[in-house]
């Protein structure tokens, strides 16, 4: 995930799980520990046990591969019980062990310390990063055991002498057997690789998602690319205010959860008209909606896609109140004109628009009427030639002053 990226999501008004990689190394590293006591367990029921069928071992040498084998189940069990380092460094120590003990028992000349490469990897691959004293201290005892059986004090007499014909036999088997081993961890490893990568990707793919549910997909791409502070200003947009009359008492006599239902509902439809018409959901406050047509990509008929996303907006409410059966209003502002439009804030930032449209827009929303669509002269003028209006005279707005406006009845008849 780039760094841009991660910084937004660092901002975004919701959790982001990071990538959860944990999980997928640790059931790589229960499945490696599966495979080595699978593949150490068949060495010694098919290699080892053959090799010195002729000799008797001395005690306790005839009980090594049992006692292997249940030091390698134990490793498996710990792992499975979510004792995880224990059982990596149980798993690094058993196979360390193993090898010091095959090496006494037959002789280095039989090539048993090639099984040294098994630890060695399993050191490098079975700590993360973030675990970089375990993984060195490991791969140290690893490759430290691995020299110290070449030493001239580590004792040259094997318990079991192999004869002169066995011996290429065993280092066949042995090598064979280092050689499947670092095959399968590999092809392991590229297997939590893959799984991780895709993993990732799918991490990075809902971050998109989610943020494009904040940003308009333009703005998105420039704050990844590290265009910051964004801001732009439009000379031709038109913005839309809708508020739901009565709510707030609506809200104080019903439960938290109708209350919910209710306005998600309503905002829910409101979302679809808007995606439908291709223009942006600003933000909504408490149980305003609002929205903005004509950015952050530019349309000629910026007016005409608000118009019928207000009408859609009056059915909408219309459908809803005879779902529920009790009586929902609505009332819309529409004022068209310039707009500067940015993203703002270190957490929980927004995209949201500022000027005289938005605050006339609001005006017109708060002066209006329930059920209507209350106008500027201006997106009148814009939409005069496809819908009829109902004008209202001279309205006055607070912090504006009188102004023209109308009420949007209805497309023109064909």
């Amino acid at each position: 995930m780039s760094a841009p990226l991660g910084s937004l999501l660092s901002r975004l008004p919701v959790p982001v799980e990071p990538t959860e990689v944990r999980p997928v190394r640790l059931a790589y590293v229960a499945g490696l520990a599966a495979f080595l006591t699978a593949v150490y367990a068949a060495f010694n029921a098919f290699v080892l046990t053959p090799l010195l069928a002729r000799d008797a071992l001395p005690a306790p040498w005839s009980s090594m591969p049992l006692v292997f084998a249940a030091a390698y189940l134990l490793c498996l069990l710990a792992l499975l019980r979510r004792r995880f380092l224990a059982g990596r460094l149980g798993l690094l120590g058993v196979s360390v062990l193993q090898i010091v003990s095959l090496t006494r028992l037959i002789g280095a000349a039989a090539g048993t310390t090639f099984l040294s490469l098994i630890p060695i990897l399993g050191s490098l691959l079975l700590f993360s990063r973030r675990e970089v004293r375990w993984r060195w201290l490991a791969l140290g005892l690893t490759v430290g055991v691995a020299l110290v059986v070449h030493l001239p004090a580590f004792p040259t007499e094997p318990i079991v002498r192999l004869d002169a014909s066995s011996v290429p036999l065993a280092r066949f088997l042995i090598l064979s057997l280092a050689a499947l081993l670092v095959i399968g961890v590999v092809l392991w490893n590229d297997r939590l690789v893959a799984t991780a990568q895709e993993e990732l990707e799918r991490e990075k793919q809902r971050s998109e998602e989610l943020l494009l549910n904040v940003l308009p997909e333009p703005v998105a791409d420039r704050l990844k690319r590290g265009v910051n502070p964004l801001a732009d200003r439009f000379d031709q947009v038109t913005v839309l205010f809708a508020d739901i009359v009565g709510f707030t008492s609506f809200a104080a006599d019903n439960e938290p959860e109708e209350v919910v239902a209710v306005l998600n509902e309503i905002f829910s439809g409101f979302d679809a008209l808007a995606e439908r018409h291709g223009v942006e959901k600003i933000k909504t406050i408490g149980d305003a909606y609002m929205i903005g047509s004509g950015l952050p990509a530019p349309r000629r008929d910026h007016a005409g896609a608000a118009a019928e996303i207000a009408l859609g907006m009056l059915e909408h409410v219309r459908r809803v109140e005879a779902r529920r059966g009790f009586e929902i209003r609505v009332r819309v502002g529409i004022h068209s004109g310039r707009v500067v439009a940015g993203v703002i804030g270190q957490k929980k930032f927004a995209y949201d628009l500022w000027g005289d449209t938005v605050n006339v827009a609001s005006r017109l929303e708060a002066s209006g009427e329930a059920s209507r669509i209350h106008v500027s002269d201006e997106t009148r003028r814009l939409l005069a030639d496809r819908y009829e209006f109902e004008s209202c005279g001279e309205t006055e707005l607070r912090g504006r002053g009188s102004i023209s406006t109308h009420f949007l009845v209805g497309r023109r008849s064909a």
